[in-house]
Order: C-alpha cells, then structure tokens, then sequence
C-alpha cells in the first residue's frame, strides 16, 4: 500500500497577505491623507535676478493640484498682472497676458487654500520675488 503524499500548506496564506496589506496601507495614511501639500520649486526662483520679461511665473507642487482651487485670486502676482492659471499635474502657471515690467521686482503668493487632488492645502501663504532685467 502507498502512503498518501503529505498535504503541503502553503506558508503565506491569502489571508496573511491582506493583512499585511492592510498594514501597509494603514501606515502610509490608509488611503486617506494627511500631509500638507508643500511648493517643490519656483520659475522664475526665489530672489532670481536678471529674469526675461516674457518669462512665464510658475510653481512646481508636491502632488498633483486641484484646478478649481488655483485661480488669480490664489495665485496673485504683484504689482498686478492681468493673465490666467493654468493647472497641469503638479504645476501651476500664471500666463500674463503683457509682458513684465522691465527693472521690476515682483512678489509672488500662492494662498494657503491651495489644495492637491487628496485635498491636502498649503497650510500657509508660500511667498517669493524675482526682478526682471532691463529689457
């Protein structure tokens, strides 16, 4: 008579692997977030000196912006420039609709309501200048 193989189990079950899923996923916030969205970069940069007056004004974001919340008002330039905002991914632009002033510094603000796609905002005004060049 042959002796039946012995039933191997596996070592990780399915059941094991959701639930070290789930405690990934909780540790990363669940899905849900948390963090506060932070300006990565700006164009021109902060105390740029010398910038082209075509240049355009923008802010690189870290996660991807919520359109409806970036508009003229949000993202204000100063002194004020007529134009519009434009939103892709993780970049805003402001696109003047005249060129820069020569030999001006300008002020940037990007409000604190500024939020990513999870919903997460700036947290406080991110502020910078730049001067452009003679012409």
């Amino acid at each position: 008579m042959h002796a039946s193989p012995a039933v191997r189990r596996p070592l990780v079950t399915s059941s094991t692997l959701l639930a070290l899923a789930l405690g990934v996923l909780t540790a990363c916030g669940g899905g849900s977030s948390t963090s506060t969205l932070t300006v990565v970069s700006t164009t021109p940069s902060s105390i740029a000196a010398e910038v082209p007056i075509e240049s355009e004004i923008s802010a690189t974001f870290s996660s991807p912006i919520d359109g409806s919340t970036v508009t003229t008002s949000t993202f204000y330039v100063s002194p004020p420039l007529g134009g519009t905002i434009q939103v892709a991914g993780v970049v805003a632009t402001f696109k003047h609709t005249t060129s820069l002033q020569p030999n001006t510094t300008y002020t940037v603000k990007l409000a604190s309501s500024i939020a990513d796609i999870n919903g997460d905002t700036l947290g406080s005004d991110h502020v910078w200048s730049f001067t452009t060049s003679a012409q």
